[in-house]
């Protein structure tokens, strides 16, 4: 068996996931974004003007997720 230290699971931890989703609907500074037929709960990049029906870029990390825009060409 092999003994994980506490600084090996912090950075495991760390590492991001981005997928790709559509916004479904908005309202303040949450979107609802779909993602694989799963709706979630995102923030979002001030720089990013949300629309219904964008196809967008969204990072998950810590059960936390933060679209970071408008995919280009879709």
């Amino acid at each position: 068996m092999t003994n994980i230290t506490d600084m090996e699971l912090t950075a495991e931890k760390t590492y991001a996931s981005v997928r790709t989703g559509r916004v479904v609907s908005f309202s303040g500074a949450v979107l609802i974004v779909n993602i694989g037929g799963t709706q979630i709960r995102a923030g979002y990049l001030t720089s990013y003007g949300p629309t219904v029906g964008d196809i967008v870029a969204v990072t998950h990390q810590d059960g936390s997720w933060l679209v970071q825009g408008r995919v280009a060409g879709t």
